[in-house]
């Protein structure tokens, strides 16, 4: 008997999600890239961007809960087969697209730049605990990414079949999310205590074991269409999409008040924001998936509407090649810039608007590329290496 249920078909509305996600992430690099003399560089508004660029961040982290723990949570049993087969899905999904990157990146360095450093931790997914977080500068939440992998299954097993606090499987792993969301956030907030001058990005945000809240509230969403489906159908609303909204630009105001993650002098309230602000944004990121797991084609009758969408499912495609080029090519565009950009920052300004675009269309045709001859064959080698069960 098969030990796996089959892979669920895709949804419009993650597509969506994820479209709208990668694109916001883009626009907020390169907007990070502005050059402070310049007129262009508005920071309230540069950085009101990237804060909701990582709440959709967040969104990613809670799919990958939901749609990865979900399936978990039917499986009859945890064999060697099904977790070769889960193990093969999953590396075959990431690696061969991430380490084309990471060799072209390195050939880069090594030519460019004469940077002769060899970035082993990013071969195994552990840079956030060493000294190279910007070498491939997005890489750090394929660590948090790649450790739920090896998570999810491990806490589902456990808190399924081995540790029970309650009867019923959904409210005993929904219950245990809860404790360790809480320890992650007391964690959190012990560390901004202690030291500080911290630096909130670095050394909370990028850092793998401080960082499963998202993916964990996603699990429980997979987990409350079992434990209180009357409860999940109030999350499909459109009534709590909009609150969730609301509480986000709110969230967003906050941290933008306080200079969050910017590791200005300015940055206020660490402690604070490090025990409310990453379990905050991971939540509302979990409680809109029932919306966007509601959405359909049949949403979108007219014509001009369904194809902007149908852009976002587009970009959904290949968001994961062009979440992994854009940086890259960004600091490529930026290093060109700096070297032919003139004096006058009005002028430069101007020549900076013309570069923009040429960036953002260099991302999505490289990404196009990297989705077609590296990403979507190595999917498809996972039907070689699979086994029957």
């Amino acid at each position: 008997m098969n030990s796996a249920p089959k892979q669920r078909e895709r949804t419009i509305g993650f597509d969506i999600l994820r479209g709208v996600g990668t694109l916001v992430v883009v626009i907020a690099h390169v907007l990070l890239f502005v050059p402070q003399e310049l007129p262009l560089q508005i920071p309230g508004l540069t950085w009101r961007v990237v804060y909701v660029g990582n709440f959709l961040l967040e969104c990613f982290f809670a799919m990958s809960g939901y749609l990865i723990g979900g399936p978990l949570l039917h499986y009859r049993e945890f064999n060697r087969v099904s977790l070769y087969n889960y193990g093969v899905d999953r590396a075959t999904r990431i690696l061969p697209c991430y380490y084309v990157v990471f060799a072209a990146t390195s050939v880069v360095g090594f030519v460019f730049l004469g940077d002769w450093t060899f970035h082993y931790a990013y071969l195994l997914f552990i840079q956030c605990y060493a000294d190279s977080l910007y070498f491939i500068g997005v890489a750090w939440t394929l660590s948090v990414e790649v450790a739920s992998y090896i998570l999810l299954p491990a806490f589902i097993w456990l808190f399924r079949f081995r540790i029970r606090v309650f009867e019923k499987t959904s409210v005993n792993i929904i219950f245990f999310c809860l404790v360790v969301i809480a320890l992650e956030t007391a964690a959190r907030g012990l560390t901004a205590w202690l030291h500080p001058g911290l630096h909130m990005d670095d050394e909370l945000r990028k850092q793998v074991h401080l960082r499963m809240d998202a993916l964990l509230y996603g699990l429980m969403i997979a987990c409350l269409k079992d434990a209180c489906g009357a409860l999940y159908r109030k999350l499909e609303s459109g009534a709590f999409l909009v609150a969730a909204l609301i509480a986000l630009v709110a969230l967003v105001e906050w941290q933008q008040g306080d200079y969050f993650i910017r590791n200005l002098p300015g940055e206020g309230r660490k402690t604070l924001h490090a025990l409310i602000d990453f379990t905050a944004s991971g939540f509302l990121a979990a409680a809109v998936l029932p919306f966007c797991a509601r959405i359909s084609w049949e949403m979108f009758p007219r014509e001009p509407v369904r194809r902007a969408f149908e852009f976002f499912v587009y970009t959904a495609r290949i968001s994961y090649s062009l979440y992994l080029v854009h940086f890259p090519l960004i600091q490529i565009f930026v290093w060109f810039y700096k070297r032919t950009a003139p004096e006058n920052p009005l002028v430069g300004s101007v020549y900076l608007l013309l570069l923009m675009p040429c960036c953002v269309y260099a991302c999505f045709r490289i990404a196009d590329w990297l989705y077609a001859r590296v990403e979507a064959p190595g999917m498809r080698l996972r039907k070689r290496f699979k086994i029957a069960s």
